[in-house]
């Protein structure tokens, strides 16, 4: 994966920590790309400060789409950590869309559906909808 990070009105403590961190969050989006070829995604993260909060981007660019997701908070740590939670959420729903795996679950929620109402169209005394005559 190649990565690029982009700092704005950031000092160089801040540069450093956020590097370390991310080095430490890295695995996170790494082990749901293990499908995609490693020079084929393309990570930019954005790490700033905008009107007294941290704000954080990330745009990973893949051959089948580009995803994006941000975070904002008072810290750049729960900033990053938005970041993270949202791109992988968005990661795994398009892995899941190349894969078809989302027809698999409606299919699923279908018959859960039919599974639940089932007992109750059933019985023979279930009250039923009455149309009035006007």
């Amino acid at each position: 994966m190649i990565e690029q990070i982009v700092f704005g009105r950031c000092g160089a403590g801040l540069k450093d920590r956020v590097r370390a961190y991310w080095g430490k969050k890295r695995w996170r989006v790494s082990r749901l790309l293990t499908t995609f070829r490693h020079d084929q995604c393309d990570l930019q993260l954005m790490v700033g400060r905008d009107a007294g909060l941290f704000k954080s981007r990330g745009v990973l660019r893949l051959p089948t789409d580009t995803l994006a997701a941000e975070g904002l908070a008072q810290t750049w740590r729960e900033a990053m950590d938005q970041m993270m939670d949202r791109l992988t959420a968005e990661l795994r729903r398009h892995r899941e869309r190349i894969r078809h795996d989302d027809a698999y679950k409606r299919k699923n929620r279908r018959k859960d559906a039919v599974m639940r109402w089932r007992p109750q169209l059933a019985s023979p005394g279930a009250s039923r909808p009455q149309t009035v005559a006007r």
